[in-house]
């Protein structure tokens, strides 16, 4: 039986797009980020996870006339295999403010 000691792998994408207008009083602005990180071990050409993290997050900015709006949501995915239990879950943070 072969055993690799780990493989790794990650990623990351982040987008964001907004508009203003004029003449006017208006502006918006959305971005989001998604990553993550998986890691674990190789036995006879097979891949076993240990380890995995993911995150998404996502906001957005908008101004109408003299009124602020602000809302964000993220997300964390967490993953944990040993050998004789597994731990895993996620957070969800949600906020939506108006000033």
């Amino acid at each position: 039986v072969t055993i690799a000691i780990v493989y790794f792998r990650a990623y990351l994408k982040v987008g964001a797009e907004g508009e203003i207008h004029f003449p006017g009083d208006y502006l918006y602005m959305s971005a989001y980020l998604q990553g993550g990180i998986e890691g674990g071990i190789k036995v006879g050409g097979k891949r076993y996870e240990i380890i995995s993290l993911h995150l998404d997050a996502w906001g957005e900015l908008e101004k109408q006339n003299n009124d602020w709006r602000l809302e964000a949501k993220v997300k964390i995915r967490y993953h944990l295999s040993l050998l004789f239990f597994d731990v895993g879950g996620s957070v969800t943070w949600h906020m939506k403010i108006k000033f």
